[in-house]
């Protein structure tokens, strides 16, 4: 049964031909954690991106990103993180950068942490390139809409992922 999950999930796939992809992730019931839905809505509009890199907007994403990613040489996952930066600051960052930042996931209603997500998929062999675009939250809390340091941000998390995206994907 468990190996069944993989092969459905594979199967009910049809990526690109694009070798990049960009997963926005988050829970927009959860204040700021929202941030990469409201990013995904921006970038879809924006050609240059859309025609370097597939978008998902992944929510609240959990083991079954692993095999979406594998289908990818490279990828960005959009996400808010707690990660004791400045409110709204966004830094991209890499597997080995996870420990620097000090990352904790932005809300428990996540169905894993990245900290897993890069561990599973190093256990498995996995040699996707995936770098994260983490936005440091303020605020967590259910309800909806963003922070005025988030909200604030969007043209700027906006311009900094479409030049990652035309530069590194």
């Amino acid at each position: 049964m468990i190996l069944a999950f993989p092969v459905q999930l594979t199967c009910l796939m049809s990526p690109s031909n694009k070798k990049s992809a960009i997963f926005c992730v988050g829970n927009p019931l959860r204040r700021d954690d929202g941030i990469g839905m409201e990013i995904f809505n921006f970038l879809k509009n924006i050609p240059s991106v859309v025609k370097k890199a597939d978008l998902f907007d992944f929510g609240s994403f959990s083991v079954d990103i692993i095999f979406k990613l594998a289908h990818y040489n490279k990828a960005l996952i959009v996400d808010g993180i707690n990660a004791g930066l400045k409110p709204g600051e966004l830094r991209i960052f890499g597997l080995k950068d996870l420990n620097a930042v000090e990352y904790e996931p932005s809300a428990s209603t996540h169905g894993l942490d990245l900290k897993f997500l890069f561990k599973l998929m190093a256990d498995q062999g996995s040699r996707v390139k995936v770098r994260v675009a983490g936005i440091q939250i303020v605020d967590a809390s259910f309800g909806g809409g963003l922070s005025k340091e988030l909200s604030s941000g969007i043209n700027a998390y906006i311009d900094e992922i479409s030049s990652f995206t035309a530069k590194n994907l």
